[in-house]
């Protein structure tokens, strides 16, 4: 997986529990670093090992409906809207 600026804001909403937000990110970051080039975020090894079970964890606690539709939602979101939701992420 590409780690992106919007893929690091993914992972913090799923460490505060704001699960639907944590896939509608993860879904637009995947779906924009497949066509640009976006900052990168330094991440450890610890990290890039536990972001998989971080989004397993929102994916069950949001259920397997809700999870793909936040995760389409965010896929479907052009970058300024992604971005936008990310930084509101950090006045929450």
């Amino acid at each position: 997986m590409r780690n992106g600026a919007l893929h690091g804001f993914a992972l913090l909403a799923t460490f505060v529990d704001d699960h639907a937000r944590a896939l509608r990110l993860l879904g637009a970051a995947e779906t924009q670093s497949g066509t640009l080039q976006l900052a990168r975020l330094p991440h450890t090894l610890h990290t890039q090992l536990r972001a998989p079970q971080q989004f397993a964890r929102a994916r069950a606690a949001l259920g397997e409906t809700a999870s793909a539709a936040a995760y389409m939602v965010g896929a479907t979101r052009s970058l300024e809207e992604a971005v936008a939701e990310a930084l509101a992420l950090m006045i929450a």
